[in-house]
């Protein structure tokens, strides 16, 4: 989508930040409370339906969360009966998160999968003066 196939070194990043998450309670496993906190997240879909369930319960079981989203708020032909929280819900959700995406392109919005909008790269400029300039716009 981005041009450039990295989707071993998402693999490869995911497991790094997997195996050298620091734990912070003395619960067994994925009880107990790590950082960094990974909460993978599947969006639903009629592309993701046969997904869904063996998604959440493998990073459930993996990592203790997971997330599943309802379909997207822009208009998208979809079967599934929409789920969308208040407008406040979203505006408070953009103010928590950053997207990443495969190129190192940090957009402004997390809807831009283009990367047509970016305060940056993560390539090129350290991740909290992204964050830092994501939060002033």
């Amino acid at each position: 989508m981005m041009g450039v196939d990295r989707f071993r070194e998402v693999i490869e990043s995911l497991h790094y930040l997997m195996v050298n998450r620091r734990c912070l309670t003395d619960h067994p496993a994925n009880a107990a409370f790590t950082v960094p906190w990974i909460v993978p997240r599947l969006q639903r879909r009629s592309e993701t339906y046969e997904d869904i369930g063996t998604f959440f319960d493998r990073w459930l079981a993996t990592l203790g969360a997971a997330v599943l989203e309802g379909p997207p708020t822009v208009p998208v032909a979809d079967p599934l009966t929409p789920t969308a929280p208040p407008v406040r819900v979203y505006v408070d959700e953009a103010r928590r998160r950053m997207t990443i995406l495969s190129d190192g392109s940090v957009p402004v919005s997390e809807l831009d999968h283009a990367g047509n909008d970016c305060v940056g790269n993560l390539v090129d400029t350290p991740l909290t003066e992204l964050w830092s300039e994501l939060l002033s716009r």
